[in-house]
């Protein structure tokens, strides 16, 4: 059972792991956001108001602000000159010893391949 808690914790590290990776944190910010802005709204004015104010993005909250800045800064970071990078790796040389010389023969080639056909030894015994 312990095996089974192990790997149930490893894949969820992996999987939280991918999501982070792939930018899931400030999706979840934004529903966050999202959903604050949405409970404001729909205090004062109706459901479909409120979800057109919400997503509008015209009254972005502080916390869109911030994720907007966040991926901003996160994208320029990433965004990395490499025009002018020289990436220099130094290979051991190798020095292998001659090839010693074959004592193989090789059958020469013929331009066209020959078939070979046997003959059954005997009948298959439903037609015997």
């Amino acid at each position: 059972m312990t095996n089974t808690l192990k790997t149930g914790f490893a894949r969820s590290i992996a999987l939280f792991a991918g999501i982070h990776l792939l930018g899931g944190h400030w999706l979840a910010l934004q529903l966050v956001a999202w959903i604050g802005m949405f409970s404001v709204n729909s205090q004062d004015v109706p459901l479909a108001t409120a979800l057109e104010k919400t997503f509008a993005g015209k009254h972005p909250c502080p916390l869109c602000h911030a994720v907007e800045s966040g991926q901003e800064q996160e994208r320029d970071n990433t965004l990395i000159d490499t025009g002018n990078k020289v990436n220099a790796v130094m290979v051991a040389a190798l020095n292998l010893p001659p090839r010693p010389e074959s004592n193989l023969i090789f059958f020469p080639e013929t331009a066209t391949p020959h078939s070979v056909t046997f003959a059954p030894r005997s009948l298959p015994p439903w037609r015997g």
